[in-house]
């Protein structure tokens, strides 16, 4: 609570005008602060450009690699993080379907090649 400078009467903060003697008050002005960029939790976000950036989504290989040697993970990976992380999602989910089809290509070139070895086609 403030004072009326003008007769000394209690003035509420949210107040403009003294209730008694009608003199404005001056009140403290809010601190004006640079919009152009706020930072919320793990995200980032910039006004001139108008969309949000998570701050850690670099699109690491690692995430690739994750992906690549745990396809089902990688594919959650991606689930997961399509809207929020979507450079890392993008290699989780190239690792995964990359892992997957190596999978797929190796199980079914594996019982040929146990036909052609127990058959002794090949030394």
């Amino acid at each position: 609570m403030n004072k009326c400078p003008n007769c000394g009467a209690r003035v509420y903060s949210k107040d403009r005008y003294c209730q008694y003697c009608k003199t404005e008050v001056a009140r403290p002005r809010p601190i004006e602060k640079d919009q152009s960029q706020i930072t919320y939790r793990s995200y980032h976000y910039d006004s001139s450009k108008s969309e949000i950036q998570s701050i850690n989504d670099t699109g690491s290989i690692i995430w690739g690699i994750i992906g690549f040697l745990f396809p089902i993970i990688g594919l959650l990976i991606y689930m997961i993080w399509h809207t929020s992380k979507p450079k890392n999602a993008q290699k989780a989910g190239l690792g995964a379907l990359i892992g997957f089809i190596a999978q797929v290509v190796g199980l079914s070139i594996l019982p040929v090649f146990s036909f052609f070895r127990i058959f002794r086609i090949f030394p």
